[in-house]
């Protein structure tokens, strides 16, 4: 069985025990823990290495995408950031 299948029930799991978060949000928070269980590491270059495989993206847009959830959003200007509430 591909992982890549187990992302999308997950991202949808998240979404609906953190009514709060936006899409992209919850997509990212899925992507982080998913990746986390998995490559059974919570560094940040192991699970960017480890989506970017799973899911054919690029190595950097991944570890980007990973980084700018850890941001505040006054920092980043980003209208979510990491936060939850």
């Amino acid at each position: 069985m591909s992982h890549q299948g187990g992302v999308s029930p997950w991202i949808a799991e998240v979404s609906s025990r953190f009514g709060v978060v936006t899409p992209a949000q919850a997509r990212v928070l899925a992507y982080w823990s998913y990746g986390m269980v998995l490559s059974q590491s919570c560094g940040l270059t192991t699970v960017a290495t480890f989506l970017a495989t799973l899911l054919g993206t690029g190595y950097d847009a991944q570890r980007q995408q990973l980084r700018e959830w850890c941001y505040d959003r006054r920092i980043n200007g980003a209208r979510g950031g990491g936060r939850l509430m």
